[in-house]
């Protein structure tokens, strides 16, 4: 099977085609099935020896009509879905999802349950949330090639005295931490504290908030019992009580300045999605310390000419036992890919392809998660 997946080419059309990609799939794929389509293919992998179960979509890099695409498990929203609902929230107006993997690791802390921990980007450059700490992502940079890294975030706000506090990006606060909300955050900023409503500053740069901005924005109005209103012309700065005695006197009016840095700059980044650790850099299996345990796992990768999602069941003694990170990261160096990227694993480890989940959940059903990647078909002009 894995030598038949090497072989394929983007538009070539099998002597036999178990399905094609118009059918929807009848439940969990099986050894030896394979389904194609123009730039794409989706192949199973198994090996009843360890036992091992793999599924794999393999997608031409080239091809005009396919593009990737990040969701929110809360549709316009941070939230949860399953990876099924995931493709549901997917406008028409956008392209057809055709297959989909779940994508970073999330929060679990009221009232932001579902808050990636990781980089995400809408495509198209709105920004959702901000890099972790020694987590990898993976993004489409301004040119539109596509890179995995990791970045430390230097996202502030610069007072009119021009000190700065640093800021956290549509989340639950940490202790004293401020935190700036926009209407990705959902309806309101959900949490008490001290806001100032941000609008925009005459005719300067505004919303969508992208990475690597400075924006400037006029405080207009303050509002000292949290809870505010959030929508898409509106950002939401929210201060503890602690942190008012450090900074200057707050007043309506008064012009901030909002950084979305990073270090190193992704600027112009035009989609992102959080994971970790990198498995693959450069053609190379990463080193990985200590005990390796197998898992499900889920999982990103690509070279010059396609990307590889990745899926591999785990937990299923007569099914499938699942993967430790070396032997994901040889299976991509196998797949001929030169980058990789783990995705979160365990119970929330989905493949969607075409309407369907096509593995075998470790926990019997799909469960949801924070965002997804998704390849979708742009729509006919």
């Amino acid at each position: 099977m894995l030598r038949r997946m090497m072989g394929w080419l983007p538009g070539s059309i099998p002597a036999v085609l178990l399905l094609a990609l118009g059918l929807t799939l009848g439940g969990w794929a099986k050894a030896g099935d394979e389904w194609h389509g123009p730039g794409m293919a989706f192949y199973t992998d198994f090996d009843p020896k360890i036992p091992m179960a793999v599924y794999i979509v393999k997608v031409d890099r080239k091809h005009p009509d396919l593009r990737l695409y990040t969701t929110l498990g809360g549709g316009r929203f941070i939230g949860m879905a399953t990876l099924s609902q995931q493709a549901g929230f997917i406008p028409p107006s956008i392209g057809q999802p055709l297959a989909g993997i779940n994508g970073d690791y999330f929060g679990v802390r009221e009232p932001y349950i579902g808050d990636p921990l990781n980089l995400q980007i809408l495509l198209g450059g709105e920004l959702i949330s901000a890099p972790g700490e020694d987590r990898a992502f993976f993004y489409i940079d301004a040119q539109g090639n596509p890179r995995i890294t990791n970045a430390i975030s230097d996202f502030k706000v610069i007072w009119p005295d021009g000190k700065s506090t640093p800021i956290g990006l549509n989340q639950t606060p940490m202790t004293g931490q401020a935190v700036l909300y926009t209407a990705a955050a959902g309806p309101d900023t959900r949490i008490e504290g001290v806001d100032l409503i941000l609008e925009r500053n005459g005719q300067d740069p505004w919303l969508p908030l992208r990475i690597g901005q400075t924006l400037n924005a006029r405080v207009k109005a303050i509002n000292k019992n949290g809870y505010s209103k959030l929508n898409t012309n509106i950002m939401v700065l929210s201060l503890s009580p602690r942190q008012l005695r450090a900074l200057p006197e707050l007043r309506e009016g008064m012009v901030l300045k909002i950084v979305t840095d990073t270090i190193p700059g992704l600027k112009g980044a035009q989609l992102a999605i959080g994971g970790g650790p990198s498995l693959v850099r450069n053609g190379k299996v990463r080193d990985f310390d200590g005990i390796q345990v197998r898992h499900p796992r889920a999982a990103f990768g690509f070279n010059d000419r396609y990307y590889f999602f990745v899926q591999v069941d785990g937990r299923q003694a007569r099914h499938s036992l699942g993967m430790t990170y070396r032997e994901l990261a040889e299976y991509f160096v196998k797949l001929g890919c030169t980058e990789a990227l783990n995705l979160d694993g365990g119970g929330s480890a989905s493949m969607w392809v075409n309407g369907r989940i096509v593995n075998n959940p470790s926990q019997g059903r799909e469960r949801p998660s924070a965002n997804a990647l998704f390849l979708i078909r742009a729509p006919k002009s």
